[in-house]
């Protein structure tokens, strides 16, 4: 921001990295590192979660994570959210929809640190999620479609990450 110019632009090409980082929906910060969500990449959808080392920005200071790994479900996301321990990621936009909500332990930044919560397991119609937030205590999943156009706003209590946190 500094440079606000040409000169002052610095790319990170990922797909140089690995060919299926590409199709990325939305991202957000810890202040240290840039998380970026996949939701559709050239071959499908995609899993992928790439944290990249904005002190280190290079191939060197990116990790990924892929949850489809963990789960096959766990792909299209269209959403995502950090409380500052954990990353909050979901989808909604890829058909079949599903109400499942990935959180990752940003100091276990591997499929070990995945821990997953279904919404539907709660309430059939709790999928279909596009884009969410956080206030300190709870997360909240924007409602948009299950199948059809919906309105329900769930709120996760991150302390309590568990089908009792929801409402």
């Amino acid at each position: 921001l500094q440079n606000f110019t040409t000169g002052g632009v610095t790319v990170l090409n990922l797909q140089a990295i690995d060919s299926a980082l590409a199709g990325f929906y939305g991202g957000f910060t810890d202040g240290r590192y840039g998380y970026l969500y996949s939701f559709y990449n050239t071959t499908g959808p995609s899993g992928r979660v790439v944290r990249i080392d904005l002190h280190n920005f290079t191939a060197g200071g990116v990790t990924v994570l892929n949850l489809a790994s963990i789960d096959a479900e766990l792909v299209g996301h269209t959403g995502g959210f950090t409380d500052g321990k954990y990353a909050y990621v979901f989808g909604g936009g890829y058909s079949p929809v599903n109400g499942k909500v990935a959180r990752i332990d940003l100091a276990n930044f591997t499929a070990g640190g995945v821990s997953v919560l279904d919404l539907a397991t709660i309430n059939p119609a709790f999928k279909g999620f596009v884009g969410g937030f956080q206030d300190g205590r709870y997360g909240y999943l924007v409602p948009y479609n299950n199948g059809t156009a919906h309105g329900n706003l769930v709120r996760i209590d991150l302390g309590n990450f568990s089908a009792a946190g929801v409402t």
